[in-house]
Order: C-alpha cells, then structure tokens, then sequence
C-alpha cells in the first residue's frame, strides 16, 4: 500500500483482488465512488468544476456496469445544463492566469503528474480492467502510453517557440508566436479509458490552455482517478474540470461558444457528427475515428513471427481498438498459413481481466457483443467460410460477461459485411489475391482506405474546370478536387501538368468524353475519375500512361471496348476500376488479364471479363 504522503491513490481495506474481474473501487480520495455496491446503492460518480469533485443535482442518471459480471460499478450523472455552464465559465475564468503562467510552472505540472502516475500505475490499470474489461497487462499498457503523452507535455517549451525571419523586407522583420487558444475540450472512447484523457488534457494545459473533458460513461472513472492525481500535482482551480453524459453533453461542448477548440475519439458516425457541428460554429477541431486495418501478408514472411503479430493485433484487447488488425490480406493464397493462424488464435486464453493469464477479456456491452456477432452470422450467410468460432464462448467463472472469442472468417469477398464494417471485436477475415500488385485493387474499395490518401477536398467548388490552369499549374505533382460540384468536360490544356503524380476529380459531375491528350501526363500514378458522367470511349492513346498504379473510371457512362493499346498499362497497375459503365464490352487485353474476374472491374459492366485469349 503506497502512503498517503506519497500523493497516491489511497484504499481503505485489502487492495484489488487480483482473481477478481471487478474487484471494490478506489477509496479514499474525492473524485471516485467510496463504494462497489450494486444495483440502486451503487455511489454516484462526481463531477470536477473549478477544483472541486462535487454531486450533481441531476435527476437522470445510467449505470457503469462491469462487462464481466454485469454488477454496476457506480452511477454516473447525466450532466445539467448549469453545471455544464459551470464547468465551462470556471475553465474560461482560470484561463488568463494560466495564460500568463511560466511554460516552466506549468511543465514542472506535468513533471508531478507523470510521477504520480507512475506512483499509482497499477491502482490505475486495476481501475481499467475493473470497469472496461481488458487484461490486467493490457491496461497497464493503457496507462503507459498516456503517461508517455504526460512526459511529452512535461518537455513542451520546445513546440511552444515561434520563429523570426530578419529583413524579410527592407526595414520589415518577420515573427511569430505561439499562443494558447483558451478553453479546449476533449471527448473520450471506452475503449482506452486511461491513454485517451492522457493524450488530450496534459498536452492542452501545458500549452496553457484550459480544459473541459468529458470521459466515456462507460468507463468514467481511470479519467476520474487521472484528473485526482492532476489537483495533487497542482493544477490551480478551473484548470481541468470534468462533465458526464451522452449525445446532450456532447452537443453542448460542440456549440459552447467559449469553447474554442475539440479533440474527439471514437466511432465514425459521432466523428463525423462532431467534425461538422463544432467546425459550423468556427472551432478547431480533430476528429480521431474508426478504420478497418489491414495487414498485407506476402509469400516470404517469417510464419511464428507473421502469425504471432496477426494473432495479437486482431485479438487483443477484444479487438476494440481502433489500430487493430482486423483483415489479413494474404498474397499468394492463404492455405499455409491457416493452421498456424487457428493455432495462434485457438491458443489465446479468454477470461476476466484480471485472472491469471487471461488473454481476451469481455467486450464492453451486451450490445457491442450482439452487434458483433450479428457481423459474423451476417458474413457466414453472405458466403463467408467460418474457421473459428467465438460465439458462446466459456468462461465459468463469469457466465454473465459480455465474451466473444477469438473468430476467424476466410474466403471473404468486399462486399461482407465483416469485411465492409468496423467489428470492433476480437474477429479476424482473411482474404487472399493472386499478387502483390493485386492488394491496390483488394483494398481500395474498402470506404476507410482510399489508397494512396492525397488530401481531398472539402469544399463545394462548382463551375467548369478551366484548361489554362494546366500552363499556370505545369510544376504541380498532386491535385485533390474529388467531391466537388464541377461539371462540363475535362480539360483538354490539362497535358501541361507533365508532372503531375496523383490527380483526383472523382465525385463531381463532369461529362464528355476522356481527353486523349492526356495521354502526355506520363508521370501520372494515381488517376481518379469516377462518380463522374463521362462518356464515350476509353482512349487508346491512353496506352502511354504506363506509370499508372491506379485508374478508378467506375460510375461513369463510358461505352465500348478496352482498347487493345493499353495492354501497355498492365506493368505497373495495381488498381483499376470500371464498374458501373454499363456500356463497355469485349474481353481484356492481355497485359490487363491479372483483373480477370475482378468485381472492380466486371460488376455493372458489359465486359466478357476474360482475357482475350480465352474469349477467343
């Protein structure tokens, strides 16, 4: 037991049972529940407004329930309307003085708080594990990667310097600073209840800031703890003040008009939502959603170590994090490595978090594991072959815990849903492709991929796209202009950007017929057309661009043959897409026949969709 001098979280009783998976709560110190009881004597979760851990008045409140034993942990208050004003207008009113505080006083801050957190890192992790689910290692794990933030935010005088340019002009110096913005705001996942607070706060305060969070109400109380443990290390009051509740508090911090900044996490849905609500009232914001990571895995690659990385990437943490490998690409076919694969995922131990050895623990919510399973029962009637099963796991000790095992799908296609959706569970679908230069092709469909990712547009441009801009833009390598309003016809001056790499005009509504001049952009790797109305026939001179990886025409009303010339384009490309242009026909020539079969390219198509050769 660490002393109470020390600044540490303090118990009153035995510490953590380390066979238990939602062992009693942290006691002792203001911010968390001095209780585990459950059902309608379970304590309330406080809320933190200018330096002090108080009760709301709230008459709503949910349950922060353990996902192994669906024993509730602790209430948590949906927050009202003037407590929410509270804890913005004493964040807007402790900001000019911690403006003005020395970047010296305010890192010495963050040197405190890392110590502390170390002092308390598995009372932290226990916390973790105790209300989110995930293995006791994996939440110390958390707790690591978030105090590795607090240590940044402790050397941060360097990235707070602006910079001076002398005689930038006669007579005229150039500078520039760095200034805090004032009340920023943070909002939180269950998923890393510990390094997410710890990405957001620290680094805003050191900056000089001040800080409104708003943890998970699935997992409120490591935020809880962290936000304890930044008082003691010597935050003035109003500094950091904490909310609780759903899409109302939420939709609250987006439109505060004092709130001048927002960093989100969490599914794409609610990134979305946030990104458009907080920019249409003119803050900052960064907006960290879901993705559908793939491993590309090629015929050479070392098997254990392969297999050990896959296994541990898609399966741990239950599969609910955002980095995690959910979809293994195997190029060259897939039958040597399934039974190392079932092995590795078979091998995996899934238990309360804090049992011994316990690799897997439960997913977050009986929801989240219905929907997952959905998934999985979704893909198996569209096709999918189920390898591995981990529906109705068992775990005895914990018969009510929100388990799925490890799950493995194979021959998968695009369009299942395991394949099109983020699972966010421990479940893993394999595909296979002929070759390397065949991946392009696999994932770039995928909605979360779009590879490679120049930056898209944003904006709604409309009008005709002018040719002279190819003379005034000749030296531009890359140009985004997808998703846009444009309309008329490509412009034929365009074969001046000779080193042009990457254009995208996909999504817009530009019509007439492909320009056969631009069959001089021979530097173009990345060409982007679809969503379009374009017409006519595909351009033989179109066989010079042979430095294309990835031609995307799909969605078009283009008609008639693959020209014959563009065999020539089969040595580098990667990625070609035609579907949706229901006038093509014939077959493909034969540079292009690795895309034989290819929905890509044969879906809503008149294409015979062999090589030539074999559709005599």
């Amino acid at each position: 037991m660490l002393p109470a001098s020390a600044g540490a979280l303090r118990f009153c009783g035995s510490l953590f049972r380390a066979s238990a998976a939602c062992s009693p709560g942290l006691r002792g110190f203001a911010s968390f529940p001095q209780s585990a009881d459950s059902g309608s004597n379970a304590p309330s979760v406080k809320l933190l407004i200018n330096g002090e851990f108080v009760d709301s008045k709230t008459p709503d409140w949910i349950d922060v329930v353990c996902p192994a034993t669906q024993n509730v942990l602790s209430k948590l208050p949906l927050t009202t309307p003037s407590e929410f004003e509270a804890a913005v207008a004493a964040a807007r009113d402790a900001f000019p003085a911690w403006r003005d505080t020395p970047v010296s006083t305010r890192a010495r801050v963050m040197l405190k708080l890392q110590h502390l957190i170390r002092e308390n890192w598995d009372d932290l992790a226990r916390m973790v594990t105790r209300e989110q689910g995930k293995t006791f290692q994996d939440a110390r794990g958390d707790v690591f990667r978030g105090l590795e933030v607090v240590e940044a935010a402790a050397g941060i005088a360097p990235l707070l310097m602006g910079e001076t340019v002398e005689n930038v002009a006669a007579g005229i110096d150039c500078y520039s600073y760095r200034q805090p913005l004032g009340v920023c705001a943070g909002i939180c996942p269950f998923n890393f209840p510990a390094m997410v607070p710890l990405w957001l706060f620290p680094m805003a305060i050191a900056a000089g800031n001040t800080f409104v969070l708003k943890p998970s109400e699935k997992d409120p109380g490591a935020a809880m703890a962290l936000a304890d443990l930044a008082q003691q290390a010597g935050l003035p009051k109003g500094v950091l003040n904490i909310v609780h509740g759903t899409h109302g508090v939420v939709n609250a911090i987006l439109d505060h008009p004092d709130i001048r900044a927002v960093s989100f996490v969490g599914s794409d849905a609610a990134g979305r939502h946030v990104y458009s609500r907080a920019a249409a009232s003119g803050k900052r914001v960064q907006s960290n959603m879901g993705a559908k990571n793939h491993a590309v895995v090629l015929p050479d690659a070392d098997v254990d170590a392969t297999v050990k990385a896959i296994a541990g990437a898609a399966f741990g943490a239950a599969g609910q994090r955002c980095m995690a490998i959910s979809a293994a690409v195997f190029v060259g076919g897939f039958e040597r490595w399934r039974e190392p694969l079932l092995e590795a995922a078979r091998s995996l131990k899934v238990d309360g978090g804090f049992e011994p050895g316990a690799d897997v623990g439960p997913m977050i919510s009986p929801q989240a594991l219905a929907r997952a399973e959905g998934i999985i029962a979704k893909s198996v009637s569209e096709g999918a072959q189920l390898l591995l099963d981990g529906r109705g796991v068992s775990v005895p000790k914990y018969p009510r815990g929100n388990f799925l095992g490890p799950t493995v799908l194979a021959g998968v296609a695009p369009g299942m849903a395991a394949y099109r959706e983020e699972v966010f569970g421990p479940v893993l679908v394999c595909l296979e492709v002929g070759g390397a230069r065949h991946c392009r092709a696999c994932l770039r469909p995928h909605p979360t991929l779009r590879l490679p990712a120049p930056a898209r547009s944003s904006n709604k441009l409309s009008g005709t796209l002018n040719p002279a801009l190819g003379f005034a833009w000749a030296q531009m390598e890359a140009l985004s202009l997808g998703g846009n309003g444009f309309t008329g016809p490509l412009p034929g001056g365009w074969q001046a950007m000779r080193k042009l790499k990457s254009l995208d005009l996909s999504r817009n509504a530009l019509s007439g017929p492909l320009p056969p001049e631009w069959s001089a952009l021979t530097s173009l790797r990345q060409l982007l057309l679809d969503g379009n109305r374009l017409t006519g026939q595909l351009p033989p001179e179109w066989g010079a661009l042979a430095a294309l990886e990835d031609l995307s025409l799909s969605g078009n009303d283009l008609v008639g043959p693959i020209p014959p010339d563009w065999t020539a384009l089969g040595g580098a490309l990667g990625a070609l897409a035609l579907d949706g242009n229901a006038g093509l026909s014939g077959c493909l020539p034969a540079g292009l026949a690795q895309f034989a079969g290819s929905p890509e390219v044969c879906e809503q198509t008149g294409l015979d969709c062999r090589a030539c050769d074999e559709a005599g």
